[in-house]
C-alpha cells in the first residue's frame, strides 16, 4: 500500500497544481465559447532559463468534434503569449521558411488556419474541398505552402501572401507526408510525396505545379525529408526501408536501408548529417549516415533500445536534435498500469532518451511525466491504450502521441527542447545545457499547460462523505457518494475538484484512487464524515497537444 500512496502523490503533485486554475478560468469561460488564453502555468521548482530568445509554436486538439488551438511560446520564459482557434482535429502544422506565417492541417473539417506568429491570437481560415481530410502541412519557401490531403490524394497548393488554394495537384492513395527540395530559385525545384496507399512517391514541379515520373519504392510510404542540399530526398516506407531519391534522375539509389518494420519516423539532422527512425513496434531508434562518405546513399549506424529493457517497453515517437549536431532527443512513452486504493487504472509514463551523435549512444534518459491517466474511451484522441498501429488512421487518434522539437539557440542563448505531451495536456521544458545549477539535460519540472477544453467535462452531484482514518500502511481517504450529472463517467486517476461540502476538508483538488458503486474515494487526511451534507465534483479538462514546430 505504500506504493499505491506514492502513486498517488506523484499523480497529485504533477497535476492538481494546475486543476485549481482550470477550474476558475472554466467557470468564468465556460459558457462564453471563445479561445481560452491562460497564462503558462510554471510548475514550482526551478525557474526557466531566460538567455534564449526564439519562439515555438504547438498545437493542441479539443477532442473529435470541437475546434482545436495553437500556442505561441516565448523561450526565453517558456510561457504562453498567446492562444489563436484552429479548425477541427489539427493534425500537422509548420512555418514557411522566413518564419513569418504558421500553416495548421485540419483533419475534421477540411480546413487549414494560417497565423502571423508576430501576432499569435488572429487567423485566417482557407478552405478545402469536402472529404479533403488534410494531414500534413509543408513549406520550404516562402510564397507557396503545400497540404497532403489524406482523403482526396490531392495535394493543395496555397499562395502564401494571398492565403488562396491555387490549386490541387493529383497524388498516390492517402498522401501522408511531404518534402520539398530547399533550395529555391532552381529550374528544378520538387516537391516528394509519401503515399500511404500507393508503393510509389509522387513527384510535384513547384515552378508550374505539373506531376513528374512517379518514384516506385515497393510498398506504401509513411514519412520523407529533404537533404538540405536538395540533392536527397529520403523515405520510409512501412516495410520500414528507407531509401535514397536522387533528385537529379528520380530515381532510387542503391543499396536502400532498413530501420525494421514498424518504423514509422524520420527526423533529418542537417548539422551532424545524420537520419534518426523511430520503430515504435520494436521500440528501437536507428540511426544512419548520409554523408556519403563510403559511397553508400543511407550508412546504418546503430540501432539503439530507447525503452532499455524496461517493461512495459517505452515506445518512441519522435526525435529533435540540437542545432550544435552533438545530441538528439527521442520522445517516448510507457503504457501501463498504476497502482491506486482499489485497482489500478490505466496510465502513461513519458521519457526523453538523449543521443551523443559522437558516440552514436544513449547518454541519458530523462524521466518527464509520471502516471498520467489514460482515456481509456480515446475522446481525447490521444490514442487510448491501444498500441500505435503499423500504419496510421488519422480518423483514430493522433499521429504524435508525444511530439518534440528544439528551439533556435546558439551563443548568446541555450538550446531548448519541447515535448508536447497529448495525454499529460502540457507542453515539457528541458534546458540542453547548464542552468539555474542544473547540468545538461535537465527536466527540471518546467511546464506550459495547453488552453482549456471545450469538449464535455465531467459533473457530479455529491450527497455524502464517509472518512477512514489513516493507518501504518494506508493513508487516510474521504469517500463520497454521488450522482453523474454530466459526462461519461468518472475514472481511477482523474484529477476532481471537489467543493461546496459544508465541512470545508472535504473541499478541495484531489484524484479519485478507487470506484465504487456510486462513490469515489481519493487521498485526503482533512475529510470529515457527514451523511447529510451536498456539494459538486468537477473534471474540467485541458486540450491535448499533438504537435510542436520550432521558429526560428
Amino acid at each position: 500500500m505504500a506504493s499505491v500512496s506514492h502513486a498517488i502523490k506523484v499523480i497529485r503533485d504533477s497535476r492538481s497544481a494546475r486543476v485549481g486554475c482550470l477550474l476558475a478560468l472554466g467557470l468564468i469561460t465556460t459558457s462564453c465559447g471563445d479561445v481560452y488564453r491562460p497564462v503558462a502555468q510554471i510548475v514550482p521548482g526551478t525557474p526557466p532559463n531566460p538567455s534564449a530568445v526564439h519562439f515555438v509554436e504547438t498545437v493542441s486538439a479539443n477532442g473529435k468534434l470541437n475546434t482545436g488551438s495553437g500556442s505561441r511560446l516565448d523561450v526565453a520564459g517558456d510561457t504562453n503569449l498567446g492562444n489563436l482557434q484552429t479548425g477541427v482535429q489539427p493534425a500537422h502544422a509548420a512555418l514557411v521558411q522566413n518564419g513569418a506565417k504558421l500553416y495548421i492541417a485540419n483533419f475534421g473539417d477540411d480546413t487549414v488556419t494560417e497565423n502571423a506568429p508576430s501576432n499569435p491570437t488572429v487567423t485566417s481560415t482557407i478552405g478545402l474541398p469536402s472529404g479533403s481530410q488534410p494531414v500534413f502541412v509543408h513549406s520550404a519557401e516562402s510564397s507557396n505552402v503545400y497540404v497532403a490531403n489524406f482523403g482526396t490524394g490531392t495535394v493543395s497548393v496555397i499562395n502564401a501572401n494571398s492565403n488562396a488554394v491555387t490549386t490541387s495537384v493529383p497524388v498516390g492513395a492517402n498522401p501522408v507526408a511531404l518534402a520539398e527540395m530547399p533550395s529555391t530559385g532552381s529550374n528544378n525545384q520538387k516537391l516528394y510525396v509519401a503515399n500511404e496507399g500507393s508503393s510509389s512517391v509522387s513527384v510535384i514541379n513547384v515552378l508550374d505545379d505539373s506531376v513528374g515520373s512517379a518514384v516506385p519504392v515497393g510498398a506504401p510510404q509513411v514519412w520523407a525529408v529533404a537533404r538540405s542540399d536538395s540533392a536527397r530526398i529520403y523515405v520510409l516506407d512501412s516495410s520500414g526501408t528507407i531509401s535514397a531519391i536522387n533528385t537529379l534522375s528520380d530515381s532510387v539509389m542503391q543499396p536502400t536501408a532498413s530501420a525494421g518494420a514498424g518504423a514509422n519516423f524520420m527526423f533529418l539532422d542537417s548539422k551532424a548529417q545524420r537520419l534518426y527512425v523511430t520503430n515504435p513496434i520494436a521500440h528501437t531508434l536507428s540511426i544512419f549516415d548520409i554523408t556519403e562518405a563510403t559511397s553508400t546513399p543511407v550508412s546504418h549506424l546503430a540501432t539503439l533500445d530507447v525503452s532499455q529493457s524496461a517493461s512495459p517497453a517505452y515506445i518512441p515517437t519522435s526525435v529533435t536534435g540540437i542545432g550544435d549536431g552533438s545530441r538528439a532527443y527521442v520522445a517516448s512513452y510507457q503504457l501501463t498500469s498504476c497502482p491506486a486504493l482499489s485497482g489500478s487504472f490505466a496510465c502513461v509514463n513519458t521519457a526523453v532518451s538523449v543521443i551523443n551523435v559522437g558516440t552514436n549512444s544513449v547518454s541519458k534518459i530523462i524521466p518527464i511525466a509520471s502516471a498520467v491517466p489514460v482515456d481509456t474511451n480515446n475522446n481525447d484522441g490521444c490514442g487510448g491504450i491501444a498500441p500505435p498501429p503499423a500504419l496510421w488512421t488519422p480518423s483514430v487518434g493522433t499521429r504524435f502521441r508525444l511530439s518534440t522539437a528544439s528551439s533556435g539557440g546558439g551563443s548568446t542563448s541555450n538550446f531548448k527542447v519541447y515535448v508536447a505531451q497529448c495525454d499529460a495536456q502540457d507542453v515539457a521544458v528541458i534546458d540542453t545545457f547548464p542552468t539555474n545549477s542544473n547540468p545538461a539535460d535537465t527536466y527540471a519540472g518546467v511546464t506550459v499547460p495547453a488552453p482549456l477544453s471545450a469538449a464535455s467535462g465531467q459533473q457530479v452531484s455529491i450527497s455524502s462523505a464517509t472518512q477512514t482514518a489513516a493507518t501504518s500502511t494506508t493513508p487516510a481517504t474521504t469517500a463520497y457518494a454521488y450522482t453523474q450529472t454530466a459526462g461519461s463517467g468518472l475514472q481511477v486517476g482523474m484529477s476532481i475538484f471537489v467543493s461546496g461540502m459544508t465541512d470545508t476538508g472535504n473541499n478541495g483538488n484531489f484524484v479519485i484512487a478507487a470506484l465504487g458503486s456510486g462513490t469515489f474515494t481519493v487521498d485526503n487526511p482533512s475529510g470529515v464524515t457527514n451523511s447529510a451534507q451536498s456539494g459538486t465534483g468537477s473534471v474540467l479538462p485541458r486540450q491535448s497537444p499533438v504537435f510542436v514546430v520550432a521558429g526560428p
